[in-house]
């Protein structure tokens, strides 16, 4: 993606923060969720059901399209 949008005529800053606005979203929810699963990890404080939810969002988040 970031040579895509280097491949654009724009000032170079310009073309960061259209890369940061469009990976940023998807690389929070990647960090959040990976936080999520290890403290439910270290307290045991969910079954197993709903780590696969998570790791499930996860996987679907990871093979969309930017």
């Amino acid at each position: 993606m970031l040579a895509e949008l280097l491949g654009q005529t724009a000032e170079l800053s310009a073309l960061l923060e259209r890369f940061v606005a469009r990976r940023y979203p998807r690389a929070s929810l990647i960090v959040n969720n990976s936080v999520q699963l290890a403290e439910w990890e270290v307290n045991h404080a969910v079954g197993p059901g709903e780590i696969a939810r998570l790791m499930l969002e996860t996987q679907q988040a990871l093979c969309k399209a930017f």
